[in-house]
This record gives structure tokens, sequence and C-alpha cells, in this order.
């Protein structure tokens, strides 16, 4: 299995995948990863679209219906959800609940990584501390890291004898 994806590129292509006339949320995105936990670096990769409208990242919104930030601006995400149809209300999607688009296609490549971690780690047998020469050693991690307040996912295997 081919452990190494471009999250960012990953996180695009997903969002691609939301129709016009429903939206999704960070937590959703995440979940069609793989790992829920990465909604944070789902709205960062969010952040670095370059090309705003065709990759509908004003679609995304947060699990509480808020509408959030977007790179062009609240404004502008309001508006564009408004254009679509959307009731805004305090800057929440009115019945957000009824619009989310939940059916991504998906291979889930955090979730695979994470299964492949686990797998290794029940691998790994360190009989004689002193004594590396026959030994393999392997290890495989997901970590989401906060570098210049953007935040990135990260994923890598090691495997060496």
């Amino acid at each position: 299995m081919g452990m190494l994806f471009d999250f960012y590129e990953y996180v695009l292509k997903l969002t691609c995948q939301i129709p016009e006339g429903k939206i999704s949320t960070y937590k959703e995105l995440a979940i069609a990863l793989g790992d829920e936990i990465s909604a944070r670096a789902v709205g960062t990769a969010l952040n670095r679209n370059p090309t705003l409208i065709k990759i509908p990242c004003h679609r995304v919104i947060h699990s509480d219906g808020r509408t959030g930030g977007y790179k062009s601006g609240a404004e502008k995400k309001t508006g564009l959800l408004q254009k679509e149809g959307f009731v805004i209300e305090n800057d929440r999607v009115k019945n957000f609940l009824d619009y989310v688009f939940r059916d991504f296609h998906t291979s889930y490549p955090l979730k695979e990584m994470k299964k492949f971690q686990y797998d290794l780690n029940k691998r790994v047998v360190a009989e004689d501390v002193n004594d590396y020469s026959n030994a393999i050693i392997c290890g495989a991690d997901v970590a989401y890291k906060n570098i210049n307040n953007e935040e990135y996912g990260f994923g890598g295997i090691d495997i060496g004898q």
C-alpha cells in the first residue's frame, strides 16, 4: 500500500466533491480523510486554496453552522453562500444540517496511515537493546503541527535495518 499522499491536495480534491446547493464542515472533511482530529488542518489547507470558487471552499463551514473564515474575507464567503441560496443569520447557515454533504469518495488516507502505524507497532520486538545488528527499526506517524500560525498535517514512515 502506498502510504505517501499530499494532505493539502487531497483536501482540495475532497472539497471539489461538494455540489452547489450543499455545504460540508471541516469535521466532515476530516472524517473523509480518516481522522476527525484533523479538522483544524483541513481549515489551514483550505486557506491555501489558490483557485477560490473553482475549488468551492466557501461551502465548508463549522460543525455548529457558523460560516467561519475565508481567504477573501468572511463577508465574501457569506455572499457566495447566499448566492447559492443559503440563508445566513448571525453568521450561521440557517438549517445547515439539512444541506450537509457527507458522501465523499475517499480512500480515508489518514485512517490507512494509522492502521499501518498500529500494524507496525505489533511487529517491532526489541529483545536485546544492546545488539541492533539484526534488528529492523520501523516507525510511522501522522501528526499535525502548527508552523508560523498555520497548521499542517504530516505523515511519514521510516523503515531501516
